[in-house]
């Protein structure tokens, strides 16, 4: 679409041109008079002078340019167009979202900020600076409270700090202000403010983890920020300089625990070069590292094993760092790595004997102890109840002849329920029916 150049749409034949395109003509004809000329030749100070005068001029064009687009509304309903951006953007061969952010920068300008307007079309503010206001105290103006007056203060303060202040600086700035002006009603804002945030980043919190089958899971995860921090503060102390040559060295350690650090501080240098690893390597190496050494004690348990990892295994693989274990989830470990987890707490090798047949871990008494129920959960590692696939962790032991009328509290006797199914299977209005398998069925009575 061709652009109509327009002068004679306003200026009639004996009328003046319009100011506006006087100044574009003015432009124009500058442009063409250094058509041509080689900036290379140009003296030193020529160029510094250029350098930051057209610098400056380019702000200010924009500034008036984006003040033309804050008022043509008139151009984008004559032309049936959605918007100005959107007319505009065809016409100049550019994306529309480009001139689309110029479009609301100059609406919020014009309708909110005449300060920052008036400092941007006179080059004491630049662009870059007018967003970093223009976004902070579009920030100031959504908090419940803020008034005119602190609103207009803020703006003079931060058009003032564009004298002296880089966009970055000026951000910086511009993120306590609020703080300058008022400080207790800051105080009270901020409180709100972060706990809005709290709020929705947990609301937000995710975490998903899926197999690749290559002996690897991806973990992906959102969590607040403060959290973040704590887990990287974490890690980052396995895989600092300082913990690596105490390792190294065994200054500082005693005992065990130098071997410990030592075994840890080797898993971030390549083995055959020596260097270290990159950083990101180190982290997943130290997420690793961690969830091994995490102390399982201090983790919340429901019946005695939720956070007990047991791992499957004949006792050759145990012995002989031989054959294969099982996790609950049906992931294979080697040999190797089963001897070496049973060495952590809480990380309990099931041993089967030769007939695959799992070893009784308990006593006869009242309740059932957390080997039983371990053992239990090998055999069946969800909730017993046909379909429900609740996790045996999560499941309550159940006696398949009441302990009150003599019933052993031994594996035979003894099955896993998860909390909804333990009141059915005690409900007299079902009938209960066990299956080959060890599952049960429920039907209520007619």
């Amino acid at each position: 679409m061709a652009i109509n150049s327009g002068a004679d749409e306003w200026a009639g034949p004996d009328q003046p041109r319009h100011p506006l395109l006087l100044c574009v003509d003015a432009i124009e004809t500058a442009l063409k008079d250094v058509t041509g000329v080689d900036p290379l030749f140009a003296p030193t100070g020529v160029k510094r002078q250029a350098l930051v005068r057209l610098t400056k001029l380019g702000g200010r064009l924009e500034s008036l340019r984006m003040q033309v687009m804050a008022n043509s509304g008139d151009v984008a309903e004559a032309d049936g167009a959605r918007n100005v951006a959107s007319w505009l953007a065809p016409q100049v061969n550019t994306e529309t979202a480009t001139q689309t952010a110029a479009e609301n920068l100059a609406c919020d300008l014009g309708a909110h900020y005449p300060l920052l307007r008036e400092a941007l079309a006179a080059g004491r503010a630049n662009l870059n600076q007018a967003g970093v206001i223009r976004r902070s105290l579009n920030e100031l103006r959504r908090i419940e409270g803020v008034t005119t007056e602190i609103l207009t203060k803020a703006e003079e303060l931060l058009v003032e700090a564009c004298d002296t202040m880089t966009p970055k600086y000026l951000k910086s700035f511009a993120d306590g202000v609020l703080e300058h002006i008022d400080p207790d009603f800051f105080d009270d804002a901020e409180r709100k403010k972060l706990e809005a945030e709290l709020k929705k980043a947990r609301a937000e919190a995710r975490l998903t983890m899926r197999k690749r089958g290559d002996g690897s899971t991806d973990v992906s995860a959102r969590i607040p920020d403060s959290l973040a921090l704590r887990l990287k503060t974490y890690l980052e102390a396995f895989t600092s300089p300082r913990h690596q040559t105490t390792a190294d060295t065994g200054e500082g350690g005693t005992g065990s625990g130098s071997l410990a650090d030592a075994a840890i501080g080797s898993r971030y240098r390549d083995p055959a070069t020596g260097e270290r690893l990159p950083h990101d390597r180190m982290m997943g190496e130290a997420f690793c590292a961690f969830l091994e050494r995490f102390d399982p004690h201090r983790m919340p348990k429901h019946g005695g094993m939720a956070t007990t990892l047991v791992i499957t295994t004949q006792y050759d693989a145990l012995t002989d760092q031989l054959g294969v274990g099982t996790l609950p989830d049906g992931t294979r470990l080697a040999g190797g790595d089963v001897r070496r987890l049973s060495c952590n707490a809480l990380i309990l090798p099931a041993v089967l004997g030769g007939k695959s047949a799992v070893l009784d871990l308990g006593t006869a008494r009242r309740l059932f102890s957390v080997e039983q129920r371990i053992a239990l959960g090998i055999a069946h590692p969800t909730c017993q109840a046909s379909g429900c696939t609740v996790p045996s962790a999560w499941c309550e032991a159940h006696h398949r002849t009441p302990w009150s009328r003599g019933g052993p509290t031994d594996l035979a006797n003894g099955m896993l329920l998860c909390p909804f199914h333990h009141q059915r299977i005690h409900d007299d209005s079902y009938l209960v029916k066990e299956m080959p398998d060890g599952s049960v069925r429920f039907a209520r009575r007619r």
